[in-house]
C-alpha cells in the first residue's frame, strides 16, 4: 500500500475526500488536478492496522464503507473492526 501511495504521489495525484467528490458532482465545485478519492470496503481490521497509519501520517482522506452486520466479527481470515476502532477512525 505504501508503494501504491508513493506511486500516486509521484504521478501528481491530489487526494480528495468523498465529500469533495460529492460537491463536485452535485454542484460543480472545482477539483484539484489529478484528483484521487480513496475508498475501502467491509471494515477489515487490516485497514486500521496497515493503511490508516500511513493515511493519517500523510493526511490523506479516505472513506470506509462499513458492513454493520459484521462489526467486531473476528471469525475467518479477515477480522472486522469493532465499534471502538471505528470511532477512532472518525
Amino acid at each position: 500500500f505504501e508503494e501504491q501511495i508513493a506511486y500516486l504521489e509521484e504521478q501528481g495525484a491530489s487526494f480528495i475526500s468523498l465529500e469533495q467528490l460529492h460537491r463536485h458532482l452535485v454542484a460543480g465545485e472545482p477539483l484539484p488536478p489529478n484528483p484521487v478519492c480513496l475508498t475501502f470496503d467491509d471494515n477489515y481490521q487490516g485497514f486500521f492496522d496497515n493503511a490508516y497509519p500511513l493515511l493519517k501520517e500523510k493526511n490523506i482522506p479516505a472513506a470506509m464503507f462499513v458492513h454493520t452486520n459484521f462489526v467486531g466479527n473476528k471469525d475467518g481470515a479477515h477480522p472486522k473492526m469493532d465499534w471502538d476502532t471505528l470511532r477512532q477512525l472518525d
